[in-house]
């Protein structure tokens, strides 16, 4: 599951998957802004056929919240 996450990442930042690390989070790259941060949101929700509560969006602020958010929404279908 996470690898797919930082394929995700690494190609909506557009960047290399190498670049993406545990280290990686919001406002690190110029280009994750509010705006990258809800398109992101949406492809993972499509993804991975979940749907992602404001609540639960706001607390995914980096790869490892966001993988773990992930985990927990799938296992509750």
């Amino acid at each position: 599951m996470k690898s797919k996450i930082v394929t995700i990442l690494a190609e909506e930042l557009d960047v290399p998957e190498r670049k993406i690390t545990d280290k990686i989070s919001f406002g690190k790259y110029q280009k994750w802004d509010s705006l990258f941060h809800i398109n992101l949101i949406v492809r993972l929700e499509e993804v991975f056929d979940i749907v992602l509560e404001p609540e639960e969006i706001s607390e995914m602020r980096d790869l490892s919240s966001i993988t773990k958010m992930i985990d927990k929404k799938i296992s509750e279908r």
